[in-house]
């Protein structure tokens, strides 16, 4: 049976490539019969003439034997349609403009979606340059309530792990840490990761130079100080030393000083690790400790499925009570040697993420790039399917042109369905065309965002064209050639073909006023516009809202000054007394108010420390798993004051008298002490000093957050540290001055961070306007498709019935009159899609609503503004067609057909 199907497969092949030589056959065969029937009739006594007839007539209509012949042969719609594209491509090739305009359009709404794809690609899609990425899964501890719990893993309990569990051949694992290295006289802030031994040798990543980590690196601890660059930190700080294999780096932690690690490999240039950014090295997870003292080292723990396991038996093969036993291990205590790192809590439970795909991570919430990209997905489709009306009309207008070579072809014998299937091949062939384009656009797109997106704007990184990509582009296109075209298509093979064929091109009184084909998508433009208007509008008002919520604090006329002390050779120790030098010189300097300094910087983000003593607030009982909010920002002596952070209770107690004083905002009182005065209850092992009030330090559009400050006499050993200085009058008077006192004091320092709290709350929301600003641009494009549809339906309109309205003229009809017949036309397909557009807003919206600040979903103002200016839009593209249709000459338009 199998030799018989592929001997068929064979001859439709060769029927296929050989068709003229076939067909010489046939031909030849024809004859043949002919001749021999002719022959016949002329032996039983039939003139030559009279037998080559009766032969003809006996043997059939030839060419349709060829056809039938054709048909057995299987591949005749292949035929067809390689002669379909041939004549679309020619039809196309003849109409230049109209080909330009609807491509182009087309372009412009596919290469937006599969720039949006192609973003979700990279994050979460894109395989990772690893061994078998598909049998990768990151092992994450989870609550019941949340799918990332933030729980800190230290290298015990990972070692847990990786002997208590049986569904993974391999259990790896790697910590962020940040550190500084020292390359000659210059010490530089650096991300590490400290990894488990067998990190790379299970993902089979083989390093350009020099070598992985071996096994007995990992199994003493503080003896092995080795470490792998990344490539491109090889690049940048090593200028690609070949010889870099055996030289050393210094790592210093802050507290334990420096360590020399010695380089022995370095990272092949597409690996990255699990993180969207790439560390500069690695060490092996026995190096921890050296780390551990300054920040809480964190394990993320990835496992490879065992041969056979997938990742449902993965999922219940009793990991939660593996994380349930760790927790009764421990009993809940802090591990010995981790007292700094939180306990570990007992509500929690494994979720399997995949973890060989994406630059997202595993370890971070998806929630977010899946909300953003589920609204970017449908921002551009309803940008797509605007597009697709607007080249819809545009195929209808050119059927009715077509409509006689229609009538014709319907006429000699061809079938709806053979035109039919014609028609949409031109439809692919535009949408294809399109797709060409738009994978380009997508790609310049990316790379124009990429270059003017702001810094904080983490959802924007570069995109590769690979398989799933063009893929998508492809389906896109194919979607978009039968959605265009295949109404258009319909329509333009129902008509009277009587009608047609005389050339009958009036069309009847009050046709034109029901809601036709062209009517209604010319509605769905208006609809389709409008939501994406509206959105556009919500998002302007919540983002207006959002500059002027009030944050808790005075950004007026209050300067930052950001210090990184470590490219200018400070340790932490010769920080302080350079912090307190340069704060006396700056304080005298004309129009200081005040100064002070704090570890990090209201909405600019900074350090956080935790409090050290028994994880407890006095008088609260946390429930069961809970983390209580002990990380505390540093600030120093007149902070509140500076800043303008109004102080509500405050003991007794002043710097003078204690080194350190201990406050905390109105929301950490009311969560915690609800009704009482917090001032003098205990904190872990220090006491309340002071109640502030809240502010949004944080972000804007969050609400005040319970926060503790820690407030000390002296600067602290630390040489990263932000000074805060407000002014009397404008601060951009000071900075000259201010950056000039900087660099006497040393010439090394870097000023170039220096900015207004007011340039930083603007910079914080950057990411915000950026989107914003896409928003509209997509919003403005809809904007302007919907009124060249109504345009296009207008004018087509006015050339239906430019006859009727040469008649209207004649009888007496004035310029305005029929000015406001198209007019009225016009702004009544704009006027159904507004109605109809408003409804479907007010249930849209509702999705945005986690989206807005302060702002309702179904805003008044936002839906009342934008149905108005897109009825302005809809009479403006009414206008210009009505002016065209008054100045219709009677005489001409009685001639016109």
């Amino acid at each position: 049976m199998m030799s018989n199907g592929f001997h068929k497969l064979r001859l439709r092949f060769r029927s296929l490539f050989r068709k003229q030589m076939l067909d010489e056959r046939m031909d030849e065969e024809m004859r043949s019969h002919i001749e021999m029937q002719t022959r016949e009739n002329i032996e039983s006594g039939m003139s030559a003439e009279e037998a080559r007839f009766a032969a003809c007539r006996q043997f059939g209509w030839v060419e349709s034997i060829k056809g039938t012949c054709r048909e057995q042969r299987g591949v005749d719609w292949i035929e067809n349609l390689l002669q379909d594209v041939r004549y679309g491509a020619r039809i196309l090739r003849k109409n230049p403009g109209f080909t330009a305009v609807a491509v182009l359009t087309l372009a412009l709404g596919i290469g937006a979606n599969t720039a949006t794809f192609a973003l979700l690609n990279e994050l979460l899609f894109r395989p990772l340059p690893v061994r078998e990425p598909s049998e990768l899964m990151a092992l994450v501890l989870v609550t019941r309530e949340s799918d990332y719990s933030g729980q800190v893993i230290p290298y015990p309990i990972y070692r847990d792990y990786a002997e208590a569990q049986a569904a993974f051949s391999e259990l790896i694992a790697y910590a962020p840490v940040n550190t500084r290295i020292k390359l000659g006289e210059r010490r530089s802030q650096i991300q590490a990761q400290v990894v488990s031994g067998n990190f790379f040798s299970s993902l089979a990543v083989h390093p350009v130079l020099g070598r992985s980590f071996l096994p007995e690196e990992d199994h003493v601890p503080m003896r092995d100080a080795v470490a792998i660059l990344s490539h491109e930190f090889w690049q940048s700080r090593f200028n690609s030393d070949p010889q870099i294999i055996g030289k050393t780096v210094s790592l210093d932690d802050y507290i334990e000083g420096p360590r020399t690690f010695t380089i022995v490999g370095v990272a092949p240039s597409n690996f990255r690790g699990f993180e969207q950014s790439s560390p500069a090295l690695w060490v092996p997870a026995m190096m921890h400790s050296h780390f551990k003292r300054s920040q809480p080292v964190s394990f993320h723990l990835i496992g490879r499925l065992a041969a056979g396991v997938s990742t449902r038996q993965a999922a219940a093969a009793g990991l939660d009570v593996i994380t349930q036993n760790i927790f009764n291990k421990y009993k809940g205590a802090h591990i010995p040697g981790y007292e700094a790192d939180p306990p570990f809590r007992s509500d929690l439970r494994i979720q399997l993420n995949p973890a060989g795909r994406g630059l997202w991570g595993p370890f971070q919430s998806q929630r977010g790039i899946w909300e953003a990209t589920r609204l970017s997905l449908i921002v551009v489709g309803l940008v797509l399917l605007i597009a697709c009306g607007n080249v819809a009309n545009l195929l209808v207008a050119r059927a009715v042109k077509r409509r006689k070579e229609i009538a014709v072809r319907l006429a000699v014998g061809a079938s709806r369905a053979r035109l039919l299937r014609q028609l949409l091949t031109e439809s692919l062939l535009l949408s294809l065309l399109a797709c060409g384009i738009g994978l380009l656009f997508s790609q310049w797109s990316n790379g124009l965002l990429l270059a003017l997106k702001p810094s904080n704007a983490e959802l924007l990184v570069g995109t590769h064209w690979d398989i799933r990509v063009v893929g998508f582009a492809l389906a896109m296109a194919v979607l978009t050639g039968v959605v265009f075209g295949l109404v258009p298509a319909w329509h333009a093979t129902k008509f009277d073909l009587n009608s047609a064929l005389k050339q009958e091109s009036r069309t009847p009184a009050g046709r034109e006023g029901r809601l036709t084909l062209r009517n209604g998508l010319v509605v769905a433009q208006m609809i389709f516009s409008l939501l994406l208007l509206i959105s556009a509008g919500l998002c302007l008002r919540s983002f207006e809202k959002l500059q002027n919520v009030d944050p808790g604090f005075s950004m007026k006329n209050v300067i930052n000054v950001p210090f990184n002390l470590d490219d200018a050779g400070y340790t932490p120790a010769t920080a302080v007394p350079f912090y307190e030098d340069l704060m006396q010189r700056i304080a005298v300097l004309p129009g200081v108010k005040s100064i002070s300094f704090a570890s990090s910087t209201p909405l600019g983000g900074g350090y956080t420390v935790s409090l050290i003593g028994p994880q407890e607030i006095e008088g609260y009982a946390p429930h069961v798993g809970e983390n209580l909010p002990l990380d505390a920002e540093w600030i120093g002596p007149n902070y509140f004051e500076t800043i303008g952070i109004p102080i509500v209770h405050q003991s007794e107690a002043t710097l003078r008298e204690r080194e350190t004083l201990l406050w905390v905002n109105e929301a950490f009182a009311r969560h915690y002490w609800p009704g009482q005065n917090p001032v003098g209850r205990r904190i872990a092992s220090r006491n309340v000093d002071g109640v502030v009030r809240d502010s949004r330090i944080d972000q804007l559009w969050k609400e005040p957050e319970p926060q503790i400050y820690v407030q000390y006499a002296r600067p602290f050993e630390m040489t990263r540290c932000n000074l805060m200085i407000r002014t009397e009058g404008d601060p951009l008077a000071v900075l000259a001055e201010l950056r000039k006192k900087l660099l006497n004091s040393n010439p090394q320092l870097d000023v170039s961070g220096i900015q207004t709290l007011q340039q930083i709350a603007d910079k914080s929301l950057a990411g915000q306007r950026f989107m914003m600003a896409l928003l509209g641009t997509f919003a403005l494009t809809a904007l302007l498709l919907a009124g060249v549809g109504i345009y296009g339906v207008m004018s087509f309109v006015v050339t239906q019935r430019t006859r009727e309205i040469g008649v209207r003229i004649a009888l007496g009809a004035r310029a305005r009159d029929v000015m406001l017949l198209v007019i009225v036309q016009g702004m009544a397909l704009a006027l159904t899609g507004v109605v109809l557009g408003l409804a479907a807003a007010l249930v849209a919206t509702r999705t945005m609503t986690s989206l807005l600040f302060d702002v309702k979903a179904t805003d008044p103002i936002t839906f009342a503004g934008v149905s108005v200016v897109l009825l302005a839009a809809a009479f403006v593209a009414s206008y210009m067609p009505a002016r065209r249709a008054a100045k219709v000459d009677p005489m001409a338009a009685l001639r016109y057909e």
